[in-house]
């Protein structure tokens, strides 16, 4: 054992010598094999003692009687290959598969409890040298450049193709990134028409005298269901990206008129502002207007007259866009192999990390192919007016009909609104043919309110008591913010490409406005508090509507 562990203590330090003579060799210039040419799984040590270990058993089977054949003699130490092999350091190439590997190592047959192997990355080379990190093979992901330089997400959204058109690569495109070939140039103009059958909705109203029925107030003379109309143009631009299109619509219910005949002397009126106001009429003498009307001075009423006319009209351009909803995400255009979504990829990181198969919010959009969904989103501008007249008229003079010496209380107001207002329709097809419709605008607009108020007969002006001449004949202005939204539902039976004939119900609310009916002051202590507009009212008009549209 002493004579065994003595050899094998000699040879361990032959081979530290000649390793030390190897270094030396290196520093002198020498060429140096890459770490990548070693053999790490069977190091030198293991080699020589597997080979000391097959002498010791040839000497011991040269002992006996029986001859056994001569081992393979150890094999000499490699040589070092030149120095080119070692920029490919770190990485597996093909000179390992080589003559090296075909060199025949017997198995070392000690415990591996006695050494270490010399660990891949442990050599520090002294000499200069440069290594350009390798690209992982395989991969089959662009480089980082790739990515960095590919197309912005939204250009590639707004170049996807319509549904059921080819790629945008072949052909013209146009500005919205529509392969122009694949279908017939589209019609540039659009439109519409409607028939309206609306109505208007406001609250009970006021009293206007007793004696007359209890139903005799100002809701007696709302305009019942009438026929409006809205018809629309327009163009489309952008190659179909956008629509400009111009909207006029008309509701005028006309003129509602309501006569309650009395017996003169036991109709009272119940606007009690009469009181503060005075009148002569035909030259009976100086009194209150309530005085004339009960029939203290005079013969009294015999009969009351309510009428009211009211009409609304607009005029509106909004600017139109389409292809929302129906569509889905896609990754970015960054080309990626097989393998671009394994966790070995990254998270998308940065350059260097992967961006396969990644999108976002912002990212890239395909439009659907057989989506059922439409949406339409609009922004414009509105104007819209409303003119409402009221007159409540009492015979005094003892004559049938109205004549110039009866009293009438006139008021009328004039709205006109202007401003900005967001809208959309979604369209959602029921089948091949028919669809439903939702939609709806809302806006927010100033308002230059107007209020011209008169009472007296038609020759002669009341004024406040005690005012003298200051006369109940006046007009005032206010600009107020107001409020327009609409909502409108429906269904569609498209007859042909071009037309589709369209009917539903649509309620439209206006608030911030001023109401003729409610703009009766309840007192009369000056003529300007007798006639201040207060735009503080409220419209709701509803009804079914029926129509058809054209390439729209």
């Amino acid at each position: 054992m002493n004579k065994k562990f003595l050899r094998r203590a000699a040879l361990a330090l032959s081979l530290s010598a000649g390793a030390f003579g190897l270094s030396q060799t290196a520093e002198a210039g020498q060429p140096y094999s890459s770490p990548s040419q070693w053999n790490n799984f069977r190091p030198a040590l293991d080699e020589a003692l597997a080979a000391e270990d097959a002498a010791s058993t040839t000497a011991k089977a040269k002992s006996s009687i029986e001859e056994l054949p001569a081992p393979k003699p150890t094999p000499a130490p490699m040589a070092a290959p030149s120095n080119k092999a070692h920029l490919n350091q770190g990485y597996p190439t093909d000179a390992y598969s080589g003559a090296h590997e075909s060199t025949a190592y017997p198995s070392a047959t000690h415990s591996s409890g006695n050494y270490s192997p010399v660990p891949h990355n442990s050599y520090a080379p002294q000499g200069t040298y440069s290594t350009m990190p390798s690209p992982n093979v395989g991969s089959g992901c662009a480089p980082c450049e790739s990515s960095m330089s590919s197309p912005s997400p939204y250009a590639h959204a707004m170049s996807s193709s319509w549904e059921g058109s080819s790629s945008c690569g072949s052909g013209d495109v146009g500005s919205c990134g529509v392969d122009t070939n694949v279908r017939n140039e589209l019609f540039p103009y659009f439109g519409s028409a409607n028939i309206l059958f609306m109505s208007l909705s406001e609250g009970r109203g006021r009293n206007i005298a007793t004696g007359l029925g209890n139903d005799f107030n100002t809701s007696i003379v709302d305009p019942g269901s009438s026929v409006g109309f809205d018809v629309s143009a327009g163009r489309y631009l952008g190659n179909g990206c956008y629509g400009l299109g111009i909207t006029y619509f008309n509701w005028d219910p006309g003129s509602e008129s309501v006569t309650r005949l009395g017996t003169p002397g036991s109709i009272r009126a119940t606007m009690p502002q009469y009181r503060d106001a005075s009148i002569d009429v035909g030259g009976a003498g100086i009194d209150t207007v309530y005085n004339y009307i009960d029939g203290t001075i005079g013969a009294g009423a015999g009969g009351v007259r309510a009428t009211r006319d009211l009409s609304f009209q607009g005029i509106e351009a909004n600017l139109f866009s389409f292809g929302l909803m129906g569509a889905r995400r896609a990754s970015y255009a960054t080309p990626c192999g097989s393998n671009g979504y394994g966790m070995g990829r990254g998270l998308g990181w940065g350059a260097g990390h992967g961006s396969c198969g990644y999108g976002g919010a912002a990212g890239p959009l395909v439009r659907a192919s057989s989506g059922r969904v439409r949406v339409t989103t609009s922004h414009g501008f509105r104007w819209f007016q409303i003119k409402d007249s009221s007159e409540l008229a009492y015979n005094i003079d003892g004559t049938a009909g109205y004549q110039a010496e009866d009293i009438y209380d006139n008021v009328d107001t004039e709205n006109n609104l202007f401003g900005y207002q967001f809208g959309g329709r979604l369209t959602y097809c029921l089948g091949n043919r028919l669809d439903f419709n939702i939609g709806g605008k809302f806006g927010v607009y100033g308002n230059r309110a107007e209020l011209r108020h008169r009472l007296g007969t038609q020759t002669t002006l009341a004024y406040p008591t005690g005012a003298g001449t200051d006369l109940v004949d006046t007009v005032d202005t206010d600009t107020v913010l107001s409020t327009l939204g609409e909502l409108d539902l429906g269904l569609g039976y498209r007859i042909s490409n071009a037309w589709t004939v369209r009917g539903g119900y649509r309620v439209m609310g206006i608030t911030g406005v001023a109401n003729a009916m409610d703009s009766y002051s309840n007192y009369y202590t000056s003529a300007a508090a007798a006639g201040t507009v207060f735009a503080d009212d409220s419209y709701v008009l509803h009804g079914a509507y029926v129509g058809a549209e054209f390439n729209w």
